[in-house]
């Protein structure tokens, strides 16, 4: 079995996020959330219905969000036919880069970007193209203090592996010659032992990197995306070039209570200036994700760096979501 068709699995099993009844309309929907703040507003980006394009939700708090905030048709961030791909609209992270805004997400399991002028939209690519022809997802911006743009993303080769590159100053177009491999799953705690479906595939996926105190903090899940068991994971770097050292004996985020696939998160910061992070988790016997967060802190456990991570806070909509 591919590791596109392990995908389309993971999509297909992922179908009925946008039902909102019972308990389901009360918790904000989707998978691999991203959150940027900016003047005092939070920007929620997650996948969604996959075959219409991105969402965007908005907060003042973190804990009530309103949908469909996008200045696109339908109420969206981005519409399929505005950029590359037509289906699998996947990962969506938002970043402000030089007065513009740069949607990075997975389309037709290729890793792509779309720009605007607004966090909300509407999101263009007049070029309509992939940053690269072969199978890639989960693309992820990271600037360097010395201004250099890289991207991490999930390179499939029997199953994932979590590479980075470089980008051109413009942020549209990859430096092929830079790709390289950061991360492989290859540890216990990272291998999909208790479920023979997927336990032959290494998947490392769903990165995310940020700098702090000097040190490259790179977390990225493990376990396939439809499993109960998907984490994530921590490797730290000195140097940009790696190498980048797997932390712990474990993940530094895993299913707690009657959660569980908590994973494909992102890192960011509150208001306050606190760490926290994102991600998605869903209820036993289903597949239908919600959005989560909790406070993280950067400490030393065993000598070795480490990222504790606090209570689990769902994001809950301020009221049930009407599309424009």
């Amino acid at each position: 079995m591919t590791m596109q068709r392990l995908a389309a699995i993971g999509a297909a099993a992922l179908i009925g996020f946008g039902v909102f009844n019972g308990e389901a309309q009360n918790r904000v929907p989707g998978g691999d959330p991203f959150i940027h703040l900016e003047n005092g507003t939070y920007y929620l980006y997650c996948s969604f219905r996959d075959s219409d394009g991105l969402t965007v939700y908005t907060s003042t708090d973190l804990k009530t969000w309103k949908a469909y905030q996008g200045r696109d048709k339908g109420g969206f961030a981005y519409v399929k036919g505005n950029g590359f791909g037509s289906r699998r609209f996947w990962a969506p992270e938002m970043h402000k880069y030089k007065g513009k805004y740069y949607l990075f997400h997975s389309a037709e399991e290729k890793v792509t970007v779309d720009v605007s002028d607004s966090p909300l939209g509407p999101f263009r690519n007049p070029e309509k193209k992939p940053f690269f022809p072969e199978g890639n997802i989960d693309n992820s911006l990271f600037v360097d203090d010395d201004g250099t743009p890289y991207m991490l993303y999930a390179h499939f080769h029997a199953g994932n592996e979590v590479w980075i590159c470089e980008l051109e100053k413009d942020l549209l177009h990859a430096k092929p010659e830079t790709q390289r491999k950061l991360i492989r799953s290859v540890e216990e705690w990272e291998m999909n032992r208790a479920n023979p479906k997927f336990a032959k595939f290494s998947i490392a996926e769903g990165p995310c990197l940020v700098k702090v105190d000097g040190l490259y903090y790179l977390t990225y899940s493990t376990h396939h995306v439809i499993d109960p068991a998907y984490n994530v994971c921590l490797a730290t770097a000195s140097s940009i070039k790696g190498p980048f050292v797997k932390q712990g004996r474990g993940p530094i985020l895993s299913p707690r209570g009657k959660l569980e696939c908590t994973g494909h998160h992102s890192l960011f910061k509150d208001k306050s200036g606190n760490w926290k992070i994102v991600f998605h988790a869903r209820d036993p016997g289903s597949f239908r994700r919600y959005v989560y967060t909790a406070d993280i802190t950067f400490v030393t456990k065993d000598g070795h760096p480490w990222i504790d991570v606090g209570d689990f806070s769902p994001c809950l909509l301020a009221s049930p979501p009407k599309r424009p």
